[in-house]
């Protein structure tokens, strides 16, 4: 069976991992597989390719979007059965109705995808597929996949293959683990993990030697000089299996990597081992700077105090810090926000960096805005969905004025991180210029790629240099179009 997926787009930042794991697992049953993306002729690709099967994974934030393409793919190819999964619709299954697709997969696709293709090649439909639903059949769900060892090496050649400056790039991106039993409010995972509650454990963890093997078999085959780790908490404290990973990791890999943390869980021992492993650089979130909204806004309880004592311990050890933190919460003011500029300031990240929140469809901090009223009419349905964590506030209880102030801050605060003196003259006077100038942009983007190096300070040649210089222009002229 030939099956396809279309994919928006490919990144520097990291490898779409889902995907090509459901690559090695449908390429391990001896099916051919193929891939698309948004940012050629997906069309001709299609009609090219043949699929029995064309397949979509689907952020929330690219809904609206996909739509439209998908509109456009059924114009041209009413009988092709198309499949969409990924976190949109495995939290919003009611798209099924919306979008003109034939069924969807939800939650982990590593069995039901390969089960969906070969029984649609034998009996034409793909009814009483756990995880799959379609119009006449809801979802009902198989249990989690117990160990991932059992799962084939992620398939890296049907990204590479389309793309050689991502094939090139020296950072290649692994998962150790699955899951995250942390109950974030403006993330999917609370949901998630209720849905499998009673059908495995939610958080899995390779071993080493698998995760080290994969590494092993990657940097023989691809230019590698940095790793990242993309869990979404590499590790939540120091036990057997970080024990194991410092001891191995530097003798049989040796290279630099990049990982996710949590900073309630840091400690001075982790720290340490992380050193000695080769940790070089980590993403730690402060989300807000005000404890009553990381409390009871976000579900995130940790304190100030603690959060300063983990950044400082990555600091002291020489270890690069990216840290993400969220403007305009709901049940906050602006007041909170520049409190978390300020706890950034005080931290010393490396880079940080902010968004605004995106009241996401499926999360609780998405029914706290509907309860609170605080949404403009009609936000989750299709066309409101939020495209992006960088678009103004969508909460009524923000100004005009005090967006823009949001949105400057998401430009110029981590530029005011890394210059603190700054602070005053942006605070009184550049804050409130309007949001949409170009010279802001401009310095968001230069900070921003200038300060990720010294994250992943990876080499590259100066023809690589060129090579991925002319394809960011290439992809800017196309968001402009």
């Amino acid at each position: 069976m030939r099956f396809m997926f279309l994919h928006p787009r490919l990144s520097l930042e990291g490898d779409p991992l889902g995907l090509m794991q459901l690559s090695a697992s449908l390429k391990q049953r001896g099916h051919i597989v193929g891939l698309t993306l948004l940012t050629e002729d997906y069309i001709e690709a299609i009609r090219s390719f043949q699929p029995d099967m064309l397949g979509v994974s689907l952020m929330s934030s690219d809904a609206v979007m996909m739509h439209q393409v998908l509109n456009k793919v059924r114009m041209v190819f009413p009988d092709l059965f198309i499949i969409v999964g990924g976190p949109h619709p495995t939290f919003d299954p009611s798209c099924l109705m919306v979008l003109p697709v034939n069924a969807i997969c939800v939650g982990e696709g590593d069995e039901a995808l390969v089960e969906a293709l070969e029984q649609y090649g034998r009996e034409g439909h793909v009814e009483g597929i756990r995880n799959v639903g379609t119009v006449t059949t809801p979802v009902t769900l198989r249990p989690l996949v117990s160990d991932l060892d059992d799962l084939p090496f992620i398939d890296r050649d049907i990204v590479y293959a389309k793309n050689h400056i991502v094939r090139d790039f020296p950072l290649k991106t692994f998962a150790a683990s699955r899951g995250c039993h942390f109950k974030c409010t403006y993330c999917f995972n609370h949901a998630y993990n209720a849905m499998y509650a009673g059908l495995g454990h939610v958080v899995r963890r390779r071993s080493v030697d698998h995760l080290i093997a994969e590494m092993r078999d990657v940097i023989a085959r691809y230019p590698t000089s940095y790793i990242k780790i993309s869990d979404d908490s590499f590790t939540y404290r120091v036990d057997s299996w970080l024990e194991e990973f410092a001891e191995k990791y530097p003798r049989l890999i040796g290279l630099p990597f990049y990982c996710l943390l949590r900073a309630d869980v840091v400690t001075r021992d982790m720290v340490r081992l992380l050193r000695e492993a080769g940790c070089r650089s980590v993403c730690m979130s402060i989300e807000a700077g005000a404890e009553t909204v990381r409390r009871d806004v976000l579900n995130r309880r940790v304190s100030n105090e603690k959060i300063i004592e983990s950044f400082d311990l990555f600091n002291e050890a020489g270890i690069a810090i990216y840290t993400n933190s969220m403007l305009a919460m709901p049940r906050a003011t602006l007041a909170d926000d520049i409190a978390t500029l300020d706890l950034n300031i005080r931290c010393r990240p490396t880079l940080g960096h902010f968004t605004i929140m995106a009241p996401f469809p499926g999360t609780r901090i998405h029914d706290m805005c509907e309860k609170d009223g605080i949404l403009p009419e009609r936000c989750g349905g299709d066309g409101d969905i939020p495209t992006s964590t960088g678009e103004l506030s969508k909460l009524t209880t923000y100004t005009d004025e005090e967006k823009n102030i949001q949105k400057n801050i998401v430009l110029l605060g981590p530029l005011v991180i890394r210059f603190p003196v700054l602070r005053g003259v942006f605070l009184r006077c550049l804050a409130k210029l309007p949001s949409n100038n170009i010279l802001f942009k401009c310095i968001y983007t230069v900070t921003k790629n200038l300060l990720f190096k010294r994250i992943v300070p990876v080499r590259m040649s100066p023809l690589l240099m060129l090579r991925i210089a002319i394809a960011q222009v290439k992809a800017a002229r196309t968001q402009v179009g």
